[in-house]
């Protein structure tokens, strides 16, 4: 077996790192006003000897702590999952999002967002996004049905059904006060997506009436840059990976490496062994039983 040589360990290390850089630096959706969605890539740049990222994913979209802030003064400081990506507009328009990809080992599968059991407020318009590389071409149909906590339907009858190009992956969707069939304090609603004779279900989220005011969520460690208002991006989720890898690989190496000089002293300590056994043999009895004769060393045959 040939041993990875230094740079062989250098280059693993690099590609594993590029490949981390890669999936922190993810592309977003951004909508502009008209509704019309954009693809965005985050680049970098070196500037005054600091690297930075233009065009970040805005922060509401990875982040895993927010502070919320309403009208009145109240803050209040969550942490979790990003919640549901919202619109500006009630049409869907000035918003943004992270595109779906490859979920089909997921349980909501086509869906990414909303996730299974999100909260989301009447008349508020979010943004429902499925893997565009799943569906075929052409048009289908959202469809929302009434169910239960535990999810089964209490009606076979849709609460709503919209016309959805299936490329492109998502629609705004404006949760009304009918949508709580009656109730004032939330309702369960499973979205579907049917096209081709096939209906995909997807996650059930709970619809909350609407706000008095709509709070504005920022990430924890303050505004920062980033594409569309979204701040600096998480370092953590970063470095952590790219530190993890790196003591991986020279782990990996440092074991490997004892281990292979281990087995070379093994190999080594034979040869040795067998030449001092031939000495001594070769010597006969009356040089190695110095000041003993022959008679000496028959005692102990």
């Amino acid at each position: 077996m040939i041993s990875p040589t230094p740079p062989r360990l250098l280059r693993a290390l690099l590609t594993v790192i590029a490949l981390q850089s890669t999936s922190v630096a993810s592309i977003w959706i951004s909508v502009d006003a008209d509704g019309t969605a954009h693809t965005i890539t985050p680049t970098t740049d070196v500037v005054g000897g600091a690297t930075t990222t233009i065009d970040a994913v805005p922060y509401s979209l990875t982040g895993r702590v927010f502070t919320i802030t309403q009208t009145d003064g109240a803050v209040t400081t969550s942490s979790g999952n990003p919640p549901p990506p919202r619109a500006t507009d009630s049409d869907g328009g000035r918003g943004y999002f992270i595109p779906c990809r490859w979920n089909a080992n997921s349980a909501i599968s086509p869906f990414c967002n909303p996730r299974d059991r999100s909260e989301l407020y009447a008349e508020e318009p979010y943004y429902i996004t499925w893997d565009d590389h799943g569906v075929p071409e052409g048009s289908g149909r959202l469809v929302g049905y009434l169910v239960s906590s535990i999810g089964a339907r209490r009606s076979n009858t849709p609460l709503f059904t919209f016309d959805v190009a299936l490329r492109d992956g998502h629609h705004a969707w404006t949760p009304t006060e009918s949508d709580l069939n009656g109730s004032d304090v939330f309702s369960f609603i499973e979205l579907v997506l049917s096209y081709e004779g096939y209906n995909r279900t997807g996650p059930v989220v709970r619809v909350l009436p609407p706000r008095d005011e709509i709070p504005e969520e920022s990430n924890d460690g303050g505004s920062g840059g980033g594409g569309g208002g979204g701040g600096g991006p998480n370092v953590l989720a970063i470095v952590l990976p790219i530190v993890f890898v790196v003591l991986a690989i020279f782990g990996a190496a440092f074991a490997f490496f004892v281990i292979r000089r281990r087995r070379r002293n093994a190999a080594g300590t034979g040869p040795a062994a067998k030449r001092v056994s031939n000495a001594l043999g070769a010597s006969g009895p009356g040089v190695a039983g110095k000041g003993r004769g022959s008679e000496d060393w028959s005692l102990w045959s």
